[in-house]
């Protein structure tokens, strides 16, 4: 019991601190905030574009895909790990290239991507890739053609 004591106030020191130390570095968020942007009143508020509409449906095969998995006993089988390196880093590149004004670069994301779909679904028909990487190539081709519609329109 006597550790018991000692403890509580300890505990109870360490979470008001987490809870001080937490609020202090919270992002603050104001109305006129450009960060809010992006927030999802603001997407509803819009109408999605033929990207965005392929981009969700990508990613809702892909969550169906799993779901079928899970019921089924056998677990998410994921997309190729090599593959799905080799998307990720063509988009990390197209951001990064953005971000210092090298928008070119957006170009060649979407041209890339539309050659690893194509290789992916030629794989597919042969068995050698799954319908997760295919849906994994399909969601990354329109969220980079996506980019390059919202950078068009700036």
């Amino acid at each position: 019991m006597k550790i018991v004591a000692r403890i509580v106030p300890l505990l109870l020191g360490v979470l008001l601190l987490a809870v001080l130390l937490g609020s202090r570095m919270a992002p603050e968020s104001s109305p006129q905030d450009p960060s809010t942007e992006g927030s999802a009143a603001n997407l509803l508020a819009t109408k999605p574009s033929e990207h965005a509409l392929e981009r969700y449906a990508a990613a809702k095969q892909l969550m169906a895909h799993a779901a079928l998995l899970e019921q089924q006993g056998r677990g998410w089988v994921g997309p190729d790990a090599g593959l799905q390196a080799r998307v990720l880093w063509s988009q990390r590149l197209a951001k990064a290239a953005l971000a210092v004004g090298q928008k070119k670069e957006v170009d060649a994301h979407v041209e890339y991507m539309t050659t690893i779909l194509a290789q992916t679904k030629s794989l597919f028909a042969a068995g050698r890739r799954s319908g997760v990487d295919v849906a994994m190539c399909r969601y990354h081709l329109a969220d980079a053609q996506l980019l390059a519609e919202q950078l068009a329109s700036k």
